[in-house]
């Protein structure tokens, strides 16, 4: 049948499916775009509707990207990019489609992004049901009906795990590895066209509209001309792509395994290929080399290696850290729910133990980790994180200090969650952002970000916060800036200057944050008919939505319930602007509902300082 994914993907039921798993891999972007989520789920069935007779009628556009300088290393960064909520919807719907004619054309050596176990099972993992129809699910149910993809924390594992063993158990003594040069940065289009459509017979339409956002987001030369390579960076969408992007090299290397003494693995670009003598070893990389030419990518020849392990156990040193699987183990030993005192006095000491093994002891070492070492110190650190344990502090901020990996700056957010009233954490990382202590304004950001969530904020970072709103050039600390804003109310003439930000302001992200700062102003009737007329359409969605948080009582009550319900205390710090446009409604039943809440003694006592004077500010205005 001629084009018959297209048909599937003009199904409300597939973009409705898309939706959710575009919901629930927001966290993990490079860049938080705060309740991007929240403009279109009360308009879920018409946001899907929308979507859909855009694509029937050939008028949908994808928008720019929202592009990120993400760190890599002292002197370098990887362009990071994060993907309009509409355009990823549609991206999402169309993988979720493709995914299960393709899964079945890689070997079983290629771990990531594969179709979870169950769904090949049944024949396909896209069973009809009626749940996609709820604009918001948990991420645990997500995950469970309608996510096809295996998660990546446990197919990164197994593909460690399940290499290692091969290595330990058949007598291989070489491993060769290499690396990709700008693996995503150089996919070529027509290359990835041409090969989804020898790969997809008759589906033409639904492959044109994938190639054609990729398009239009691929950089361009000098004198305005498409390069037509590069895929953005930062979205599960992407990474199948250029997991997909690697088949031929996965056939090649699997003819070199069926005539033996050769097996082969694949994590995305992470390639291992063992064998058991170094001319095979050597004839593989060779053949890769040439393959991926043909594709027109490069190895990086300076990490091209051919590992030994008869050369002072090379290959498990490269492959093995046992101080990973002891502290894996030790945080799979207890539930971090239920850790009691003499538990974690405990526990603390077999994280040191682990720590301190000779010749690999962390807390003496004299430069940044990497490799096996950093994914040590990650998992250590959680493990001190899940039982609210602040042994980690010193050697946190060293590292952090002294390295420019973007994984430690994630584990930032979660430890002011978990320590969010210890002053020396929030006065650490203050201090990191008044006395630029951070390489990168990318950094920066991602520190405001965190401190959002502290008990209480110094007035520095408030000062630091407003004057780089207005004066700043990066994108995505600009809006940091604006976000921690919100944490409290603030002057009447500081909200009318952000008024003005917007109104003379070029860059859409900066005025959509800018707007939700300004949900406290108290002209937000004429605010939300300003919103309505804006040439933004997120600024004219987010009007809508304020409009139907003071007008629809349906709207407010499931804000409001999913806001104070919520186990989670830190949710109200990235929700306040919707409290703030629900207490200037004129109808008397939500300020009911709205009082309700804030007279609870969750929200009285609530463990955050600052958001419990700014709820207590709010609950005034009704007494």
């Amino acid at each position: 049948m001629t084009n018959r994914l297209w048909k599937k993907l003009l199904d409300t039921s597939t973009l409705k499916k898309g939706w959710h798993i575009c919901r629930r891999e927001l966290y993990r972007d490079f860049a938080e775009d705060l309740m991007c989520e929240q403009i279109y789920a009360p308009f879920f069935e018409n946001f899907a509707l929308e979507i859909r007779n855009r694509l029937l009628t050939d008028t949908y556009r994808p928008e720019p990207l929202f592009s990120i300088e993400v760190p890599k290393g002292n002197l370098g960064y990887r362009p990071g990019s994060v993907i309009s909520i509409q355009d990823r919807v549609v991206l999402c719907s169309i993988i979720y489609l493709l995914a299960n004619e393709l899964d079945s054309k890689l070997p079983d050596g290629v771990r990531s992004f594969r179709l979870k176990e169950e769904g090949k099972d049944k024949g396909s993992i896209f069973e009809e049901n009626r749940i996609e129809n709820i604009p918001f699910l948990k991420s645990k149910t997500i995950s469970k009906y309608i996510d096809p993809f295996e998660a990546w924390y446990q197919a990164w594992p197994a593909f460690d795990v399940e290499s290692r063993t091969v290595f330990k158990e058949y007598g291989y003594k070489y491993l060769a590895t290499s690396d990709i040069a700008a693996y995503f940065e150089n996919i070529q289009l027509p290359i990835l066209r041409d090969f989804l459509i020898s790969q997809l017979n008759n589906e033409e339409k639904i492959i044109s509209l994938l190639i054609s956002f990729l398009e239009f987001w691929a950089q361009k030369t000098p004198d305005g001309r498409p390069r037509l390579r590069g895929i953005p960076q930062g979205s599960c969408v992407t990474s199948f792509l250029g997991n997909i992007f690697l088949m031929p090299l996965d056939q090649e290397l699997i003819n070199f395994e069926n005539e033996g003494e050769v097996k082969y693995f694949r994590y995305m670009d992470d390639v291992r290929i063992f064998t058991k003598s170094y001319k095979i070893a050597r004839d593989c990389v060779l053949q890769m080399t040439r393959v991926l030419r043909g594709l027109h990518l490069n190895v990086q020849t300076a990490k091209t290696k051919i590992y030994n392990e008869d050369d002072k156990n090379e290959i498990s040193n490269h492959l093995i850290d046992e101080r990973i699987d002891k502290v894996n183990n030790l945080i799979d030993s207890f539930d971090e729910m239920t850790v009691s005192p003499d538990l974690k006095k405990n526990k603390e000491l077999e994280l040191k133990e682990i720590a301190s093994l000779k010749n690999k002891n962390i807390y003496s070492s004299k430069k940044a980790y990497e490799g096996l070492d950093m994914r040590f110190f990650l998992r250590w650190v959680q493990g001190h994180i899940n039982m609210q344990s602040a042994k980690f502090f010193q050697l946190y901020w060293r590292e952090l200090k002294r390295s420019n990996d973007p994984r430690l700056l994630k584990k930032l957010p979660l430890i002011i969650k978990r320590f969010p009233r210890h002053t020396s954490v929030v006065d650490r990382v203050s201090d990191m952002v008044i006395n630029h202590e951070f390489s990168f304004d990318y950094q920066i950001a991602e520190a405001l970000r965190a401190l959002r969530y502290a008990s209480k904020v110094p007035d520095e970072i408030y000062a630091y916060a407003c004057r780089e709103l207005f004066e700043s050039d990066n994108t995505y600390l600009r809006m940091q800036c604006a976000y921690i804003n919100m944490r409290k109310i603030q002057s009447p003439d500081f909200i009318d200057d952000c008024v003005s930000l917007i109104n003379k302001e070029p860059d859409s992200h900066v005025q959509v944050a800018t707007a939700l700062l300004c949900s406290q102003w108290e002209k937000i009737d004429d605010f939300i008919i300003y919103l309505d007329n804006h040439h933004n359409s997120k600024l004219n969605k987010l009007g809508r939505l304020y409009r139907s948080l003071r007008t629809d009582v349906r709207v407010s009550r499931d804000i409001i319930n999913g806001i104070f319900s919520n186990n989670h205390p830190h949710v109200v710090c990235d929700k306040l602007p919707l409290i703030y446009v629900i207490a200037s409604s004129k109808n008397s039943r939500m300020h009911e509902m709205l009082h309700r809440w804030l007279s609870d003694i969750r929200s009285k006592n609530h463990p955050l300082l600052e958001i419990r004077n700014t709820l207590s500010s709010i609950r005034a205005f009704y007494t």
